[in-house]
Parts: structure tokens; C-alpha cells; sequence
């Protein structure tokens, strides 16, 4: 059994570091916030946090050639309890399983037609997809083998500039400042997405690795032991708040000026549905039962900011009682086939998210 290069560094990095920030804060469920339209941290303060997580560039090697395979062969090695990650893009379902991803962290491929990168740091419980088209010609990323606040930095193969996973923006060399475009992924276990999705098709072990992806360095989702469920955290991290167990997944949301984290567990099946307003931009959570997870939209359609509401079992704008679903969808109603425009969010660790965005506004908090 060979370890992930990353976990024998956790077991030496000195935990004497600085910390950028302090700050706990109110614990209650406020519905508005204002911030600057910029981020709380310069990208040069970004820069100097970074740290070493052990393994040279590429070390933790991304899939450049990826195979897929159908749901029906996937499910001959997943276990029903294995997380896996959803693409939805256009229709077109992708599912992406984490023993594979554990191992590599960055797959790039296609996505919706676009050249991308679909992206996973285990150490702050993030994926997200990016689009790598900003470039001509189009990049690759990479594994820095670099950390900050704990999570995957990420760097493009044609300048070698430096991108955090959770900010999506570059903090150094020829691209600093760069923003990235993202793509929605949605967790899930494996037995729900196989029903949910029975035709979708899955990112395959052939990998062009010798792995056989059947242990997880980190530790284990399903038995709840090892890095996934205790409280520590990497080193240098920029900002903590004890509001919540570091751990504690939310779904982080961004706006054009503001930011937000939505406790996962907020929402369900009592309160499948949240209007919330992030530096006055009008957001909805859904609850999204067959995964179990969280999807966010702007709740502007047109020229009308809706509010929307549950109405005997179904969910439905108060403005004109036109009936939703948890992916946007109009299904009845005046807005029938309409589509809300998905918001910039991902799931993530609390430590994560706060460490990189300190005036976030916190939706779920324990009182």
C-alpha cells in the first residue's frame, strides 16, 4: 500500500504558523450582506500564504487522457455509499467518482463542448469545474504541490501562474488577477446518482495510472473516521471562526460582490427551499432530495426578482404561482420552460471557505 505523498507531509509540516485573522462572530442566520466588490485578502497577501504541501509539481498527477464507462459497469466496483461528483451540463451527465479523484485531484478533459478542468482537493472537501478557455491557446492545470489555506493550488501548464482552487482566480505570474469561468458539481453517494442518472456516464479507473483506487489516504467517508471528520486543519491558514466544527460542509456562494455559506444541512426535506440576498443579490437554495445535496440560482428572471415559497409540497414563485424544480426549472405555470441562471458555488469545508473569505455571510449557524 503506497501512501499519498501529501499525508506523510501532514505528519511533519510544524503547526507553528502564522494565522492571518481571528474572528468568530454572530452566530445568528442574518439575510442580507454587503461587501466590496473585491476579495478581503490581496492577491500578494494570497501569495505569501502559500505553503508547501509536499509533492513536487504534478506530483499528485491529474488525468490528461481520461476514459468513461457506463452506470452499469461503474457500479460493479463502487460501493452505494462511495461519493462521487455530478456534472450536469447541457443536459449531459457526468458522474465522477472520489476514490478516483483522490488520487489525482484535477481531470482535464471536455466539458459542455469547452476545454476544462475538473478539480478536487480532499483537504478542504472542494469540487469544482473550470473552464480552461481563457487562454490562446487553451492551458492545461496542473497540481502545484502547493497549498493555501489549506486547499488544492492549482497552475496552468502555460504560464505557471498560481490558481487556488476555492478562489478560481490567479494570484501571481502572467495571469494574476485572471478570473476563472465555473461549471456547477453537485455531491453525492453513489446510490443515488446511479438511480438518479442510470444513463450518465462515468469517469472510468482507466486512467492510464496503476492504480486500482480501492483506498482513500485520507481516510473514509463511509465509517466517518480520519481527516474527513476530525479538526484538524493544514497549516497557515488565513482566517478561522469556531462558528462551526472546521469540517462542518456548507455551500459556498459567490456574487458578483459578495460572498455566502449555506450550512448543507440548512436545508432538506422540512426547508427545501431559501431565499437569501448576498450584497443584494437575490439568490435560491434548492434542496435537491434525489442527491441529497444543495443548488443555487439568481432569482432574477427577466426583469423580476422572485420570491419563492412551498405551496402544498411544490415549490412556486409567490409572484406569479409558477411551479419550480431543484434544478431551476419552470415545469407549470406563466414561466413554464423557463431556466433560473445557476450562481457561482461550491460545496467546501467551513475552515475553507471562511479561511478565503472572512466577510462571508452565514446562513445556518448553531444558536
Amino acid at each position: 500500500m503506497v501512501a499519498h505523498p501529501r499525508c506523510l507531509t501532514l505528519l511533519i509540516v510544524s503547526l507553528v504558523l502564522p494565522v492571518y485573522a481571528q474572528e468568530g462572530g454572530d452566530a445568528s442566520e442574518p439575510t442580507e450582506f454587503s461587501v466590496n466588490c473585491r476579495n478581503y485578502f490581496t492577491y500578494g497577501q494570497f501569495d505569501a500564504a502559500v505553503i508547501s504541501g509536499g509533492p513536487p509539481p504534478d506530483g499528485i498527477p491529474p488525468i490528461e487522457q481520461p476514459g468513461y464507462e457506463s452506470v452499469a459497469d461503474a457500479s460493479v466496483w463502487l460501493d452505494p455509499e462511495d461519493r462521487v461528483f455530478v456534472v450536469e451540463l447541457s443536459g449531459e451527465v457526468l458522474i465522477i467518482p472520489q476514490p478516483i479523484m483522490v488520487r489525482h485531484e484535477i481531470v482535464n478533459g471536455s466539458f459542455n463542448g469547452r476545454p476544462g478542468s475538473f478539480t478536487y482537493c480532499p483537504l478542504a472537501g472542494v469540487a469544482i469545474g473550470y473552464y480552461t478557455d481563457f487562454s490562446d491557446p487553451n492551458t492545461t492545470f496542473g497540481t502545484s504541490g502547493s497549498l493555501l489555506n489549506g486547499d488544492l493550488v492549482m497552475y496552468d501548464r502555460q504560464s505557471s501562474s498560481y490558481w487556488p482552487q476555492i478562489l478560481g482566480e490567479a494570484i501571481n505570474g502572467d495571469y494574476r488577477g485572471a478570473k476563472l469561468e465555473a461549471f456547477p458539481v453537485y455531491w453525492a453517494q453513489w446510490a443515488q446518482a446511479e438511480a438518479a442518472y442510470p444513463d450518465a456516464t462515468v469517469l472510468s479507473r482507466d486512467s492510464g495510472f496503476s492504480s486500482t483506487y480501492s483506498f482513500d489516504p485520507y481516510g473514509d467517508y463511509i465509517d466517518e473516521r480520519g481527516h474527513y471528520f476530525n479538526e484538524r486543519t493544514w497549516p497557515a491558514i488565513m482566517n478561522t471562526d469556531d462558528r462551526l466544527h472546521p469540517k462542518r460542509p456548507v455551500i459556498g456562494i459567490k456574487t458578483s460582490c459578495g460572498r455566502a455559506a449555506i450550512v448543507k444541512d440548512h436545508l432538506g426535506p422540512a426547508r427545501p427551499v431559501l431565499n437569501i440576498d448576498v450584497a443584494n443579490a437575490p439568490v435560491v437554495a434548492f434542496y435537491d432530495a434525489a442527491l441529497g445535496t444543495v443548488r443555487t440560482f439568481s432569482r432574477i428572471h427577466g426583469d423580476t426578482v422572485l420570491e419563492f415559497a412551498q405551496n402544498n409540497g411544490k415549490t412556486v414563485d409567490q409572484n406569479t404561482g409558477t411551479v419550480w424544480n431543484h434544478k431551476g426549472q419552470a415545469i407549470s405555470g406563466q414561466w413554464s420552460g423557463a431556466q433560473l441562471k445557476p450562481t457561482e458555488s461550491m460545496e467546501s469545508f467551513w475552515f475553507a471557505w471562511i479561511a478565503f473569505y472572512p466577510d462571508s455571510l452565514l446562513i445556518g449557524a448553531p444558536n
